[in-house]
């Protein structure tokens, strides 16, 4: 999309996200879940204080695509639970293999 457009588009920064916000301790869960489903394992337990281990760290993430959607016409194709099996089966694949 960004082909198609005119030269000053080309050196914008853009968002490319789903728009959702989901907290770092959803995202973990989540990511339990989908990797004990996979691998047949016991239900992973997300043990979870609350307190973050380093100052920097963001309790929530979220990104507005509402640039790209404007400017590019671009919408994603892919909703967070998508990417997040298809890093699970990758990973799995991977430490498996190296396993």
């Amino acid at each position: 999309a960004i082909q198609e457009r005119p030269q000053d588009v080309r050196h914008q920064a853009f968002n490319l996200c789903t728009g959702e916000t989901w907290s770092i301790r959803q995202m973990a869960e989540l990511v339990a879940a989908e990797v004990g489903a996979l691998t047949g394992m016991r239900k992973i337990d997300v043990n979870w204080s609350g307190k973050s281990d380093r100052p920097l760290d963001i309790p929530v993430l979220w990104g507005s695509n509402a640039k790209a959607r404007g400017v590019l016409g671009w919408e994603p194709k892919h909703t967070i639970m998508e990417a997040l099996k298809a890093a699970s089966v990758e990973w799995i694949e991977k430490l498996w293999k190296e396993g």
